[in-house]
């Protein structure tokens, strides 16, 4: 699983932490109604990406298992 270590944090800081960012500055220039949306767009991609690697963690072993047996039979 190193590709795993790589992977995960690079994910989440980039995508999220880059609209978040944007979000902060915005709520700091004064522009509520554009930090509030980008701090919230953050949120919702940082929880997409994270329930897409944890589904994909836990579907590709039944996959390779389903995979094996098809093989084997």
């Amino acid at each position: 699983r190193p590709a795993a270590l790589v992977q995960i944090p690079g994910l989440i800081t980039l995508v999220p932490g880059s609209m978040g960012f944007r979000g902060v500055h915005a709520l700091i220039q004064q522009d509520s109604t554009a930090g509030i949306s980008l701090i919230t767009d953050m949120v919702l991609t940082g929880a997409v990406l994270a329930v897409g690697l944890l589904l994909a963690d836990n579907i590709m072993p039944l996959l390779f298992e389903r995979r094996r047996e098809n093989q084997s039979g």
